[in-house]
């Protein structure tokens, strides 16, 4: 009986209606691929470089709209770039290196991050106790601070010290001798990276329960009181963060999204896809697909 009423079903006068696929997200085309693991990206005289690194080898590839234009390769492991007017420095595993020139300017075990405070060339080393900030000719030990993601903000260093979801500043209008860590903002959740537009803060954290969402935070205030807001939440593993033109873009582990500097509802920008690093330069989002081993862009006006 059951077989005889599907096969009824089943008979004329029983159709079914033509689906048109569409996506429910615009995907976008990368202008660069079969790379073995893209990571850092950057700028320097206005072009695109893109780090890629694996067990044997890591190459910096020039990279523009019409693909990779040129590569060189690099023996050491680079953890950060930092362009200056004339160099396109890399923070490596044994140093302050000019890459391009393949040039070793400052020995240092560990170097995290490259910048500079008034004209002068500073980096920061990951030590035992803390992060160690030499330059030419001092240094000083800035203890219990990791300070993972690094910036400087009107003559002040300003890090996240992922170990402590801390946001920390070091105040360098004093002698180096004298420069500590100060904790601005002890967040709740697991703080990951930040940026900075227009004195405000903007922050990626995680819960530490799976799956790891998170919020989107805004920081504001002065040294010693600081204030913060969630814009919103995050799809899981929130990392990278930027900001442009009044819109927050981060990083998650499948996507990236976006949302006002005001807060909201987040959107979706790009779907299926790991971030190694991004960054905006000229109204275009650049970012690094590690799984994938593709670089794409797409603009942002």
């Amino acid at each position: 009986m059951i077989h005889l009423l599907l096969f009824s079903a089943c008979g004329p006068g029983f159709t079914l209606d033509n689906f048109d696929y569409e996506a429910e997200y615009s995907t976008h085309t990368p202008v660069a691929e079969n790379l073995l693991s893209p990571t850092l990206i950057t700028t320097f005289n206005d072009e695109i470089y893109v780090y890629e690194t694996s067990e044997d080898i890591s190459n910096l590839h020039q990279v523009s709209t019409d693909g990779l234009q040129s590569s060189i390769e690099i023996p050491e492991t680079t953890l950060s770039f930092y362009a200056t007017g004339e160099n396109l420095l890399a923070a490596t595993e044994d140093g302050v290196h000019d890459t391009l020139n393949d040039t070793l300017l400052h020995a240092a075990y560990e170097t995290t991050h490259v910048f500079e405070i008034n004209g002068e060339l500073h980096w920061a080393v990951e030590h035992v106790a803390g992060t160690e900030i030499h330059n030419e000719t001092d240094s000083v030990l800035i203890e219990i601070y990791s300070l993972d993601d690094l910036h400087v903000h009107n003559d002040t260093i300003w890090g996240i010290d992922q170990r402590n979801s801390y946001l920390v500043s070091v105040d360098t209008s004093l002698p180096m001798a004298e420069w500590a860590g100060e904790i601005q903002v002890d967040f709740e959740d697991e703080a990951r990276r930040m940026t900075v537009d227009n004195d405000a803060f903007y922050v990626t954290t995680r819960s530490t329960r799976w799956p790891y969402g998170g919020w989107i935070l805004k920081v504001e205030g002065t040294v010693g009181d600081m204030t913060t807001e969630r814009l919103c939440d995050s799809p899981p593993e929130a990392e990278h963060i930027l900001v442009h033109n009044g819109m927050v873009y981060w990083s998650s582990k499948q996507s990236i999204t976006t949302v006002s500097n005001e807060g909201g509802t987040y959107e979706m920008l790009a779907p299926l896809t790991t971030v190694g690093d991004m960054l905006i330069h000229n109204d275009t989002l650049w970012w690094t697909d590690t799984k994938g081993g593709r670089v794409f862009n797409t603009s942002v006006e």
